[in-house]
């Protein structure tokens, strides 16, 4: 079956903008992957990535923009775990503080965006809750486009745990923790020196069962290399114009992981 596709949406954070946010000059935006899939495909690309965009927000936005338009394709790339944006109740709608990974956007409270971000990074970056939520956003979302006849793709554009977690999947099932070659920074999410058996056995459960529920055949990245996209790590070192967000190199190269997936799953 030939899958006809002519709107496409991007959701993510700047890497997947298509504005300055990406790291690219403005003269050089045809080097972002937006830029070069569309430029190959003729396609047209509504982008909603934002610089700073949390999971949450990345998923709100997904469901957000396909409930009020039609898209035949879905570019769903997902970013850090600790990122976090509130929004300011007086004389506001939706316009958003962004908190984390630092304090910008909408200021009018004083110093407390930055007292919040203090509390935050000094007391409540727990890893565990935020991968568990994270990937609980994955099966909702999933679930939304599939109910509603999406076709998606999720990008990995941050390592998450995604490695370990492959590591521990190709285990599962198992039976207690003293028969899983469990990696040493799961440990440490678990506090694995601090806790009994069942209790870390019941947790990791928890996440690998998350894990496995993600259907991967619609997934980039989700693998065990521990580089941006879960790409070739020869391409880490290609940087943009600001020397740290992804090269022309990297985006040439998920932009064709993008379309060969597209091409082998729909036969396009």
């Amino acid at each position: 079956m030939t899958h006809n596709i002519q709107k496409v949406l991007i959701t993510g954070c700047s890497y997947s903008a298509n504005n300055e946010q990406s790291g690219w000059k403005e003269n050089n935006l045809d080097k972002t992957y937006h830029g070069i899939i569309e430029a190959k495909t003729g396609w047209k690309i509504t982008n909603r990535a934002m610089g700073g965009c949390s999971n949450r927000e990345i998923a709100q936005r997904t469901v957000e923009n396909c409930l009020s338009d039609h898209y035949d394709f879905c570019i769903v790339q997902w970013s850090s775990l600790h990122r976090f944006w509130l929004y300011e109740e007086l004389n506001n709608v939706d316009d958003e503080t962004q908190i984390l990974p630092s304090a910008k956007g909408r200021m009018t409270v004083g110093n407390a965006p930055y007292t919040i971000e203090k509390l935050l990074v000094s007391h409540y970056l727990n890893d565990y809750m935020a991968l568990k939520h994270w990937l609980h956003d994955q099966i909702m979302i999933q679930s939304f486009l599939n109910k509603n006849c999406i076709p998606y793709v999720f990008v990995r554009g941050s390592i998450n745990y995604i490695p370990e977690l492959e590591t521990l999947a190709e285990q599962w099932p198992k039976d207690n923790i003293p028969s899983l070659n469990i990696p040493s920074c799961i440990k440490d999410l678990l506090n694995f020196d601090d806790n009994s058996d069942d209790y870390l056995y019941k947790k990791l459960s928890s996440l690998i069962l998350a894990y496995l529920s993600i259907d991967k055949s619609n997934c980039i990245g989700y693998n065990r290399i521990e580089t941006i996209y879960g790409l070739d790590p020869t391409l880490v070192r290609d940087y943009a114009d600001d020397g740290a967000h992804p090269g022309h190199l990297v985006n040439t190269a998920i932009s064709n992981a993008i379309l060969h997936y597209i091409e082998k799953k729909y036969k396009f």
